[in-house]
């Protein structure tokens, strides 16, 4: 909302009978953003009567309404202004603000929200017009988990517990520059896929305490080598790192349970290639043997037939 700082959406108010009267021509005597609550274009715009004004607002939506004015109400409120005695001018409210007493929810771990927002400053400096990034505002994982994040509730905290930033997941556009490296910070994370970008650059550390059991950086262009701290990371089981031409290949794997693609391009994809090669020589075959019997059947009828 660009006319106020702080959010508050102001409206027209539905709830009295006086006349609205605007006009953004209206200069407002010393007003300046610091002094004054409401912004300008509110100022310029009034209810007014002769008399007396009167609203009525309803508060049925909430358990409880405080207005802070010396008094409360629960339910509704009803406020009348009258015209002072002896003023020659009538009255005059440019606006007026009610607010909610709301129960608390509970937040996202803070450690978690820091890294991630974090991550994503990282992120902003090579993809300053990537759409996912623009969706990431506000509290990670509630009342809306940002998009390629996966969020659970651990110990009466919410913690963030996996990311996948794959471009075949998201409808996005492809994320480059290099890996952000306070994402490896993600205390809680098990997965990590950040597979079919355009990260290039160095693979950035990880942090022995971390709970990863799979991460997949493959068909990017990463240079240099693996680190030990990744590969020896004591919950990993799956490391994949493919289709990036560039990086060192020739790393020897500590643990004799980590699964990986050996620095190979997708498999998936040299299978569908042989399953549609398979596919296709099937399929010439078939119709060979499929003319072949039709000859057969036409030159038995049309040979000469003798007497029985």
């Amino acid at each position: 909302y660009p006319h106020d700082e702080s959010d508050r959406i102001w409206q027209p108010s539905t709830n009295s009978t006086a006349t609205i009267t605007s006009s953004f021509s209206v200069n407002v005597t010393n007003y300046t953003a610091t002094n004054v609550n409401a912004p300008l274009r509110v100022l310029q715009t009034a209810l007014d009567d002769s008399e007396r004004l009167e609203f009525h607002e309803d508060l049925d939506k909430v358990d409880s309404g405080e207005v802070v004015w010396d008094f409360m109400a629960n339910g509704s409120l009803n406020l009348t202004l009258s015209k002072a005695s002896g003023s020659a001018f009538g009255l005059i409210c440019n606006a007026y603000e009610i607010l909610q007493r709301i129960t608390w929810v509970q937040e996202t771990n803070q450690k978690d929200v820091d890294v991630i927002s974090k991550a994503r400053n990282e992120l902003l400096v090579y993809n300053q017009a990537n759409k996912l990034l623009d969706t990431w505002s506000g509290d990670p994982c509630v009342p809306h988990t940002w998009l390629g994040l996966f969020c659970e509730t651990y110990n009466g905290s919410i913690i963030i517990t996996d990311v996948n930033l794959s471009s075949r997941n998201l409808s996005s556009s492809k994320l480059q520059g290099l890996i952000p490296p306070s994402i490896t910070e993600l205390a809680n994370i098990i997965t990590l896929n950040l597979s079919n970008n355009h990260f290039n650059g160095t693979i950035p550390e990880f942090h022995p305490y971390s709970m990863l059991t799979s991460v997949d950086i493959s068909n990017n262009e990463l240079v240099g080598q693996i680190p030990e701290s990744l590969t020896s990371l004591p919950y990993l089981k799956f490391l994949f790192f493919g289709c990036n031409s560039q990086l060192d290949k020739g790393h020897s794997f500590k643990s004799s349970t980590l699964n990986t693609d050996d620095g190979k391009c997708d498999t998936g994809k040299n299978i569908s290639a042989i399953l549609i090669g398979t596919v296709a020589c099937g399929s010439f075959l078939l119709t060979v043997v499929v003319g072949i019997i039709l000859v057969c059947v036409y030159r038995r009828k049309t040979r000469p037939q003798g007497k029985i």
